[in-house]
């Protein structure tokens, strides 16, 4: 494990911005909006605390930076908001709503999870494809769909719902593929599989299928999907390990492990800073560290709370947790870190 050095924390302020999101009150600002989802709310918020919006979750809610569909269960009518909760559009069809984070795509899963289409916005088909296992995991780009499967298959799907990389990584006596994700630019493919052992692997593009796939073992045995996915930069994978958040350096392909208390709920990156924002689920809460890439720790907190909610945007990291009051309401508060003057 790594050893860690406590910097001063002058530097970082946590400032409460007080809210008691249950009364939703809306905002014009002008300011970037994050989308949250917690406590059995969702709802769109900027840096100085203002909501544009707060409702409850029917049964699921799928959230972009533009757009939700807040959906009950097995629903066969869709309706598409925008942030403001003005509608948009609806449409008729079966299974479960997913958009990319910009919004710019949005999907349909099947019921039983053993198929994928891609729609409009006013639920016009634009492509459609089953695979004969179940899907595990999903990672979503401007031109990629990349596809983890049940039975220990990636597919890889360009803007037009065509299979162009098709592999099973293997080398586990158990296939499945637990977690996958590709960047940005579609050239780094990388995921966790199997099962004795389980593993870690990437596949550098852009020509997929003419490439070598690189493993590394693990000492995890998770059973349910796993956290992965690339830093802003593309130089770094992060993954969820057993009792740590695991960081690949693609540039010269070095594993750094960062130990933690539960199982990983969130992960952020302020790459203008060099800084990782972690968040651990355990049994007396969450933990929050924030770190540099270097593994020098700047700050740690226990939250005495479960179901936290982060994101990191411009030079402030917003925390928000619900806390069940006596009169049974959830009243959801946010705190929102200062980290421009690390």
């Amino acid at each position: 494990m790594p050893a860690w050095h406590i910097e001063s924390l002058e530097n970082l302020s946590g400032d409460s911005l007080g809210l008691d999101m249950r009364d939703g009150e809306l905002s014009e600002s002008g300011q970037h909006l994050l989308n949250f989802e917690i406590g059995g709310n969702f709802g769109f918020i900027n840096l100085n605390g203002e909501l544009k919006l707060l409702e409850p979750v029917d049964y699921k809610v799928a959230l972009s930076d533009r757009s939700f569909i807040n959906y009950s269960n097995l629903p066969n009518t869709f309706v598409i908001q925008d942030i403001g909760g003005e509608y948009v559009s609806s449409f008729q069809t079966s299974g479960y709503p997913k958009f990319s984070e910009n919004g710019n795509r949005l999907f349909m899963i099947k019921n039983d999870s053993t198929g994928i289409s891609e729609i409009t916005e006013q639920g016009d088909l634009k492509w459609y494809i089953d695979f004969t296992s179940l899907i595990t995991s999903l990672s979503i780009t401007d031109e990629y769909v990349l596809v983890g499967l049940l039975d220990g298959r990636l597919r890889l799907l360009n803007n037009l719902g065509e299979s162009v990389f098709d592999v099973s990584p293997g080398g586990s006596r158990m296939q499945v593929i637990y977690g996958c994700s590709i960047n940005d630019d579609g050239t780094v493919i990388a995921g966790v599989s199997g099962l004795y052992p389980q593993r870690f692997f990437y596949i550098k593009g852009p020509d997929f299928n003419n490439a070598n796939v690189t493993f590394l073992d693990l000492d995890s045995d998770f059973r349910r999907e796993i956290f992965i996915s690339f830093s802003d930069s593309g130089k770094y994978i992060f993954f969820e390990g057993l009792g740590n958040v695991n960081i690949f350096d693609l540039t010269n392909n070095q594993l750094n492990q960062i130990p933690i208390k539960g199982s990983l709920t969130g992960i952020e990156e302020l790459e203008t800073r060099g800084v990782i924002s972690i968040l651990s689920e355990y049994y007396l809460g969450t933990e929050l560290q924030i770190f540099r890439l270097n593994n020098n720790l700047i700050y740690e907190e226990n939250i005495p709370h479960k179901e936290v909610f982060i994101k990191n945007i411009s030079d402030s990291l917003l925390i928000g947790y619900s806390v069940k009051e006596e009169d049974g309401q959830y009243n959801t508060h946010m705190l929102r870190y200062d980290l421009k003057d690390m």
